[in-house]
């Protein structure tokens, strides 16, 4: 099917027949809808990233008959299913699927994983080696026929992952922009970079060179990812940021305000892109930035056990690591953010440990995390260390569903780790996201503690103070450069690390009230009540005159 599309995008190019190019979307979307049939079928997450991985080439050429088209709606569409179409399968699971089946199904993932382990570093010639296999095989059996009673007793499941309405640009203009200024979703193929941007009244699609743009992305990321070599190339990067900035932007009106980033794979730090160079201004100044999985990803509504749990904030500061640096100062910056809110709990040095965390987070409506982490552990896959071990991104199972609306992930490279083709990338923001967390901030390299201390309490200042999530993120960001007193944290290794990836909603947060601020309110009770006693009295005092 994917051929006899190619054959009639290539007959447009030799005839310049329009209706061939209409024809080879109509069946490209054809294709589309066979892959959704298949993918109900399938149950091991490999055999689903094999279908996504050997889709790219579809999506690839649709949005390119598109983009020779000019039809803005089908290239939105194929924009769509070219990403994260697993997590959105996740989170639809979530809507129909309760908490006793959520709490069988990852009993059973756990024990398969843990085999799996097992069987990994088991020699084959030992005599325990069949006898793994067997429970593997069987463990796998037991989760399959688990995944389909589960299916076969609600009868939702089949219009969840096959749906026919799908979201419209219309959707993205009327709905997630409602407060919002653009959305840009990009594509990253191996002729071409196409770029979708969506405003509230018009909608653009651009093709660029690919050489130039992988090339300058490379750059910019092997620049702002180690301070020294950016101080010492600092003219090479500011050119490499403006550069990509124009290549990205150029011939787009992009409005200033709040924006939408939808990569394909890496992220890329738009934020520290330079709109001018004389003076240098950075894309930071006039922009929010956000990103997001999908656009469908923002249409999603979470935090449905929410009303179970009132706890608000969850901090977590181990302090020191077995093999890696401590964390010195992560304890008094954590003290700062606890003072924006009330019922707020923290679990420092030996208490911030591997269970506690999993045991708890999903009670809190935000959760703070300053800890290590890395993108590749002993496991080829990203870790997050707490006080007594670590957690791999495959432990990250859900048992129940979260009230959580925000996890800010204080450690280095929280939001890198392997690249899926037409999923991205698989990070501990994107799993928090499969358990239905809508927001985090993570780190996309190793950051600086100073920086990111100052940085993490300035946004939940602004945070608490009632902004949306984006905008505390932007203006804790630029109040870190102008009253930062060494001249070398101006530069964007030190505040263009956290990103906010998902939802940018207002968190309503119930603040912590001061004792000065009950003094003051409890005085004023006072005086007001003492007055209207005096008054009170006097009158009684006049009547008996009467």
């Amino acid at each position: 099917m994917i051929d006899k599309g190619d054959a009639f995008r290539k007959m447009y190019d030799a005839s310049g027949n329009d209706s061939a190019l209409k024809r080879s979307i109509n069946i490209y979307k054809i294709a589309d809808e066979f892959l959704d049939s298949v993918k109900v079928g399938l149950s091991d997450l490999k055999s689903k990233l094999f279908w996504r991985s050997d889709a790219r080439h579809l999506y690839e050429n649709a949005i390119s008959a598109c983009y020779l088209k000019k039809d803005f709606e089908n290239a939105f569409y194929f924009f769509e299913k070219s990403r994260a179409v697993l997590l959105n399968d996740q989170l639809n699971e979530q809507k129909w699927m309760g908490e006793a089946d959520i709490m069988k199904e990852t009993q059973l993932e756990k024990k398969t994983l843990k085999l799996e382990r097992n069987l990994a570093t088991t020699e084959t010639t030992s005599a325990r080696y069949p006898d793994l296999e067997n429970e593997l095989f069987s463990s796998r059996e037991s989760l399959k026929d688990l995944q389909e009673t589960i299916q076969t007793n609600n009868p939702l499941y089949y219009q969840n992952f096959v749906e026919k309405k799908f979201i419209s640009i219309r959707d993205v203009q009327e709905i997630i922009l409602k407060d919002r200024q653009a959305l840009f979703e990009w594509f990253n193929g191996d002729s071409a970079v196409y770029i979708l941007g969506v405003t509230a009244g018009k909608c653009s699609l651009k093709s660029i060179n690919k050489k130039n743009f992988d090339s300058l992305s490379s750059s910019l990321s092997l620049y702002i990812s180690d301070p020294n070599l950016l101080n010492e190339n600092l003219q090479k990067y500011l050119s490499a940021a403006h550069d990509l900035y124009q290549l990205i932007f150029q011939d787009i009106d992009v409005p200033g305000g709040r924006i939408i980033i939808s990569p394909d794979g890496k992220y890329l730090p738009v934020e520290a892109l330079v709109t001018s160079l004389r003076p240098v201004t950075y894309f930071l100044e006039g922009h929010a930035v956000s990103y997001t999985y999908s656009a469908r990803y923002l249409l999603n509504t979470f935090n449905a056990s929410s009303s179970a749990y009132h706890e608000t904030f969850m901090g977590i500061a181990p302090l020191k690591f077995a093999g890696l640096p401590d964390l010195k100062g992560s304890d008094q910056s954590l003290n700062k953010v606890e003072s924006y809110f009330n019922n707020a709990t923290s679990y420092i040095g030996n208490n911030a440990s591997r269970n506690n965390f999993l045991n708890e987070f999903y009670k809190y409506r935000i959760i703070q995390l300053y800890t290590h982490a890395t993108d590749s552990g002993s496991a080829g896959e990203p870790m997050i260390y707490f006080s007594d071990s670590a957690l791999n991104l495959s432990d990250l199972l859900p048992e129940k569903k979260p009230a959580t609306a925000l996890i800010v992930l204080s450690a280095c490279q929280t939001a890198s780790g392997k690249v899926y083709s037409g999923e991205g990338v698989f990070s501990f923001n994107r799993s928090f996201a499969a358990l239905g967390i809508p927001s985090s901030v993570s780190n996309l390299w190793r950051a600086d503690d100073r920086s990111s201390y100052r940085i993490t309490e300035l946004f939940y200042q602004y945070l608490a103070g009632g902004m949306p999530i984006d905008v505390a993120l932007q203006e804790a960001k630029k109040e870190f450069i102008k009253t930062s007193t060494l001249r070398e944290y101006q530069l964007p290794y030190y505040w263009a690390a956290p990103i906010l990836v998902g939802k940018t909603d207002k968190i309503s947060i119930q603040k912590k009230q001061s004792w000065v601020g009950i003094a003051g309110i409890a005085l004023l009770v006072s005086i007001v009540a003492g007055g209207w006693i005096v008054r009170r009295k006097k009158i009684l005092r006049d009547q008996s005159h009467l």
